[in-house]
């Protein structure tokens, strides 16, 4: 079909399991999708401790899931799910790095876990400059060279100094979050003491420096399957892209932002990995997702053009595609937006909205213009020029995010 849309008049059946974006196969009820559920069949990665027929019950409401199983869920199938709640479970505070746009709190939280060990000095006593508003100074006391951490790049105390030089206006807090992902073999062996998987993080780190980073790698995977991290995934992208294999490197990190979609410094990480991979254009990710296109965004007159049918599905959207009128409709919590093939005219619940671009077919699939329909759909549209990566985020207020069922 030219439209890639749902035939005849009405929407079509559900493209995914409800609450997730496991796709169900063209001619599957969902009913039958729960009677005989297959993990492998599904792409599904399922804890140890549960079998394909006990998620079948779980998607017929007879048995519920913990919430340490959903969330390992989530990390185990990154996207699939939603975003993790916890993604930073290797190194805890990181997510006050990455998380919190204003980095309130990461020099308190240093100061506690550093209690006993050899840099908690300087720590404590940065954090207390930091608290009456000396930034500058608070950075000097972490620049001290006979400081434990001095010769450490990517240690916790030396991204604190990083924040606290960016919060003094002395650098980019972009460069401070890069430099982190840059050093994360230093920062994860530190953060993540006391934590689950340190053994084997410190061990990657000794490989990486080593030179041996394929080998770093398969480390690193190996703790994924365990205990699903985003900066551990961060590093394994980092450890395969030193090792010359780019594809991994684009997979992992992708992986990363699938787990922790708010994180902004991943998606930098991501635009430099695409860089070194040689992939070029848009790149779209909706809630941390990267959906599967099979005709390419593109850049018309300003305005960013995706598949209609793979776009809309992957924001929760119910899709119909009307032959003799070449309309296209998409339908979300009791939203409706209709499009016209090469009209200049929507509708939004019925009401005519004038496009910039219309829609219009494109090797014989329709193609939209993403951020009318990402703000239709009550989302928020951004776009990073230097990495021609686009971001759709539900709003908070009425976020459409999956869950685990």
């Amino acid at each position: 079909m030219g439209s890639g849309g749902a035939a005849g008049g009405g929407f079509g059946a559900p493209a995914f399991i409800p609450g997730t974006l496991v796709k169900i196969p063209d001619g599957i009820t969902l009913d039958k999708v729960a009677d005989n559920f297959d993990a492998n069949k599904f792409g599904v990665n399922l804890p140890a401790n549960m079998t394909s027929a006990q998620f079948g019950q779980v998607l017929k409401g007879e048995k519920t899931m913990d919430l340490q199983t959903q969330e390992l869920m989530k990390g185990l199938n990154p996207g699939k799910f939603g975003p993790m709640s916890q993604p930073y479970q290797s190194a805890p505070g990181a997510g006050i790095i990455f998380d919190n746009k204003s980095q309130t709190g990461f020099g308190d939280f240093l100061k506690q876990a550093s209690t006993g060990q050899p840099g908690h000095d300087w720590i404590a006593k940065a954090q207390a400059l930091e608290a009456q508003g000396k930034y500058k100074e608070a950075a000097e006391v972490l620049s001290d060279p006979k400081a434990p951490f001095a010769n450490i790049p990517g240690a916790p105390p030396n991204v604190y100094k990083a924040m606290l030089e960016a919060k003094a206006g002395g650098t980019d807090q972009k460069a401070a979050d890069k430099a982190t992902l840059d050093n994360l073999g230093d920062f994860l062996t530190d953060a993540s003491v006391g934590a689950p998987g340190n053994t084997i993080l410190v061990e990657a780190r000794n490989l990486e420096k080593e030179g041996k980073f394929s080998e770093a790698a398969a480390v690193l995977n190996s703790q994924l399957k365990e205990h699903p991290d985003a900066l551990v995934s961060t590093y394994t992208a980092n450890m395969a892209a030193k090792a010359g294999n780019n594809a991994a490197a684009v997979q992992n990190i992708e992986k990363a932002i699938a787990m922790a979609p708010n994180n902004t410094a991943l998606y930098d990480k991501a635009g430099e990995l695409y860089q070194k991979a040689g992939i070029d254009g848009p790149k779209v990710f909706v809630n941390g997702v990267k959906p599967s296109f099979d005709t390419q965004p593109f850049i018309e007159e300003g305005r960013t053009l995706v598949p209609f049918k793979a776009i809309a599905e992957s924001m929760g959207a119910q899709v119909k595609y009307e032959a003799n009128t070449q309309t296209v409709t998409m339908l979300r919590d009791g939203k409706t937006v209709e499009m016209t093939i090469g009209s200049n005219l929507a509708k939004v619940d019925g009401k005519e909205v004038t496009l910039d671009v219309p829609a219009k077919i494109v090797n014989s699939r329709t193609v939209v213009p993403l951020a009318f329909v990402g703000k239709s759909l009550n989302s928020e549209v951004s776009y990073d020029g230097a990495t021609q990566i686009i971001q759709v985020q539900p709003n908070v207020a009425k976020a459409a995010s999956s869950t685990t069922p």
